[in-house]
């Protein structure tokens, strides 16, 4: 029997499917971004704005299993990796069906422009708005064709911009009415680098199919064998900007925290990429150190912009 939407376990099942923990991707930025510009987050604008962020991430997560499960690549192996990668796995398990996601999308990102619209009405600014419109497109073109901007080595670029300068710009904006300042740019780079690491930790243990499926993104480009490289090339110029934004004084020094949790998280995982590219079960442990690093990295980001 079929359970009602706000029964446990469809709770269970939609959060699956929403990849809700992994919003901390985007709100942490966006957070980031608000102190920054010496704002907070006690507005109803603030509220709206934060509501848009997360609304624009998770109409992209939804479009993404959509469009992973409709080019095929999603089949090649149904294995469920906690979400880590290979998606949610809930259209391969027949759990939701395809349009349900499609259905999901739509409404996020229906709430994002709403929330959009509405923020840029309280602060008095087109820009807002126009960059939820922007952030949906790029995030509905990373994995829909015509574009399919994933399958097309244009993936890394567009979650750098959608989970580093996107969230930070809207924190900004939301604060200040303005274009982003070089210290929003300093604060929003890192970001950007360690979700594009995330991404790439992912892609190693999906390159067999992705590349029988014709997907082409980074991993493919420089191999396998070398895909460690890129990944820590990644995570240490994001170390380098978070440096360079505690030298010119737009971090604290809580920064320095996040430095540490980045080398040692680059280190172990870079190992483990280098030495298990063909085990998942090794691979995913890559994953989540990388997830974990950027979780607590961005918390000392954000505790050292607002201190």
């Amino acid at each position: 029997m079929k359970q009602p939407f706000l029964s446990f376990p469809a709770f269970k099942i939609h959060v699956r499917a929403l990849r809700l923990p992994f919003t901390a991707a985007s709100v942490l930025p966006f957070l980031a971004g608000l102190h920054v510009a010496g704002g907070c987050l006690c507005s109803v604008s603030g509220i709206l704005a934060l509501l848009a962020v997360v609304s624009t991430h998770l109409s992209c997560n939804l479009i993404n299993d959509y469009g992973d499960s409709r080019s095929g690549v999603d089949w090649k192996d149904t294995t469920y990796f906690d979400g880590i990668f290979g998606g949610s796995k809930l259209i391969q398990a027949g759990v939701l069906p395809e349009h349900r996601y499609f259905q999901l999308a739509v409404g996020f990102a229906l709430l994002s422009l709403a929330c959009g619209v509405a923020t840029g009405f309280l602060i008095d600014s087109l820009l807002f708005p126009i960059g939820c419109i922007t952030a949906l497109l790029l995030g509905w073109a990373y994995s829909m064709p015509p574009a399919a901007l994933a399958y097309r080595r244009w993936g890394e670029p567009v979650i750098f911009l959608l989970f580093g300068p996107a969230p930070v710009f809207a924190g900004w904006l939301v604060t200040t009415g303005s274009i982003p300042s070089p210290a929003a740019v300093l604060v929003a780079v890192p970001f950007g680098l360690m979700t594009a690491a995330i991404l790439v930790a992912n892609e190693i243990p999906d390159h067999p199919q992705d590349s029988d499926s014709g997907k082409d993104n980074w991993v493919g480009w420089v191999g396998v064998r070398h895909a460690h490289r890129l990944y820590s090339i990644l995570m240490l110029a994001a170390v380098a900007f978070i440096l360079v934004g505690w030298l010119v004084g737009v971090m604290s020094e809580l920064v320095l925290v996040a430095v540490l949790i980045m080398l040692v998280a680059t280190l172990r995982a870079a190992m483990i990429m280098m030495h298990s590219t063909h085990s998942k079960k090794r691979l995913i442990i890559a994953s989540k150190i990388t997830i974990l690093a950027q979780l607590f990295a961005g918390l000392f980001i954000v505790l050292g912009v607002a201190s």
